[in-house]
């Protein structure tokens, strides 16, 4: 199984009630597009597992709360506190225009105002307030801050992301 092909869903945080049933923390914009889902993998000992689930539903403003098929109590749940939760990529929406997910953009010629090469996109770090994009030209390795207001153009067929950088961003190869 491949990690390439999945996504972060969240982190099962608790369990809820008797029966079975946890709760994630999700890190999803749009929770409300993953409520018809069957199945969750669990990252376990390196590798994701595949489990069924017969409900997901959102609980208060950050959280699924899930039945996990086979897990019929909550010493059963136990097992799966603080475990990381994926999805298949294939299951995320399409997006288009200059709306994408982080993974899109890994590897995309990054550009200024100008249209000028800065550097080729290495990893987006979303852990923190402000997603970095780590930039990586012929001379250095560099963060910039990436937020979707600065975002002029996303352009999937040609592989390139313009932004609006600001000053002293927008000649960082010189």
């Amino acid at each position: 199984m491949i990690y390439d092909d999945f996504f972060y869903v969240g982190k099962v945080v608790s369990k809820f009630s008797y029966k079975g049933e946890c709760l994630i923390l999700y890190d999803t914009d749009s929770p409300t597009d993953f409520l018809m889902i069957n199945f969750i993998y669990i990252l376990e000992n390196d590798s994701l597992i595949k489990y069924d689930i017969n409900k997901c539903k959102l609980h208060k403003n950050k959280f699924f709360r899930i039945k996990i098929e086979d897990a019929n109590s909550d010493m059963e749940i136990e097992k799966f506190i603080n475990k990381k939760v994926f999805l298949p990529k294939k299951l995320l929406p399409k997006l288009s225009g200059n709306a994408f997910y982080y993974y899109e953009i890994i590897g995309f010629v990054l550009k200024n105002n100008d249209y000028k090469t800065i550097g080729k996109v290495l990893s987006v770090d979303d852990s923190l307030k402000q997603p970095i994009v780590t930039i990586k030209n012929k001379k250095n390795q560099f963060l910039i801050p990436l937020h979707r207001d600065i975002v002029i153009k996303m352009d999937r067929s040609k592989q390139e992301l313009i932004l609006n950088l600001a000053e002293g961003l927008d000649n960082i190869n010189n």
